[in-house]
């Protein structure tokens, strides 16, 4: 927010990136490299227009569609797959004892 949209991008994306990398998740590390990037590319813009505490408050709230489009999609695909899921992990735990 302080810095602009370019800096936002990249403190936004790759700082995102490198947690998913740290914290073993490689597969997501580029589409949050991605998705986060353009997030903080959004806030920083808003709040590069905008110097107010009005625009530091409304700039974050911009990225909440986007997380809602997410929980949204995610439980699109989970729901339907649970169940099946749910069946295959008990057959692993009881194999497992």
């Amino acid at each position: 927010m302080l810095y602009g949209r370019r800096f936002g991008a990249l403190a936004g994306g790759i700082g995102m990136a490198l947690f998913d990398v740290v914290g073993g998740l490689f597969l997501w590390a580029p589409f949050t490299l991605v998705i986060a990037g353009l997030m903080g590319y959004t806030v920083g813009a808003i709040c590069e227009k905008k110097q107010t505490i009005m625009a530091y408050v409304l700039a974050p709230l911009t990225s909440h569609p986007w997380s809602l489009v997410q929980i949204g999609l995610a439980t699109v695909i989970v729901l339907p797959v649970l169940p099946k899921l749910r069946k295959h992990a008990a057959v692993f735990s009881r194999a497992s004892k």
